[in-house]
């Protein structure tokens, strides 16, 4: 299985505590977050990581030249901000699969990524992503569903609960080739949400642990969470 991990944003919310290097960057306990996200999705059976780096990417790329994973690694570089769809569609370039998992670097869903795959084959999906259903949700908007597919998005109320995006998607590698799509672009506003009825995507329903790493608040507590996981000892 192959993966793009989405790296190359500004951080801006993250900016207070973490100046020095990209946002996925950001020590937790003695590593980078993305050594602990890359750790464990090769335990998930993940044997070719693309990296999509932009802004201070020589940091991530030195690291990772420097540090044996014992999986393939590659680096899609961004010259310039291309948007989480311009991001995706550079990272894909570097890719050999037909079926390629796609993450933000600064989320973390303990996921079963062998189970989305079996259900994305199953259900013949041009598109999975992974939900995560949140009790308080004040950040993010919320996943429409009907027959497991996801049909729309609404923006949620102060801690209204609902189904939202977790950050893992699962793509087949042509899933954008016959759309007419602009070198920069948003993959959630301008090509998820504006193509929805075409795309069909599959929600795959995840009650798994799940930490948004990109504002202080949970940065601060990311460290439990890997402990919770058994990411940390």
């Amino acid at each position: 299985m192959e993966a793009i991990i989405l790296a190359g944003g500004l951080g801006e919310r993250l900016r207070s505590i973490v100046s020095d290097v990209p946002k996925p960057m950001a020590l937790v306990a003695d590593k980078p977050f993305l050594h602990h996200l890359v750790h464990y999705v090769i335990k998930q059976g993940i044997t070719h990581i693309v990296f999509s780096v932009g802004y201070k990417g020589n940091i991530i790329i030195d690291y990772f030249r420097k540090n044996s994973f014992g999986v393939d690694i590659s680096f899609a570089i961004e010259d310039e901000p291309l948007g989480t769809g311009g991001a995706i569609l550079n990272g894909l370039r570097k890719c050999q699969q037909d079926r390629v998992f796609v993450l933000n670097g600064d989320t973390f869903l303990a996921l079963d990524y062998r189970i989305v795959e079996e259900n994305h084959k199953k259900h013949g999906a041009s598109m999975s992503m992974a939900l995560r259903y949140l009790e308080q949700n004040d950040r993010y908007g919320r996943a429409i569903l009907k027959d497991n597919h996801i049909i729309g998005f609404e923006s949620s109320s102060e801690n209204e609960a609902g189904w939202v995006n977790a950050g893992v998607y699962l793509i087949e590698r042509n899933l954008m080739d016959n759309f007419d799509l602009p070198e920069k672009f948003s993959f959630e506003q301008d090509f998820v949400e504006a193509q929805i009825q075409k795309i069909n995507p599959l929600g795959f329903m995840s009650d798994t642990t799940f930490i948004d790493m990109g504002v202080p608040e949970d940065y601060n507590r990311t460290a439990d969470f890997l402990k919770e996981i058994g990411e940390l000892s």
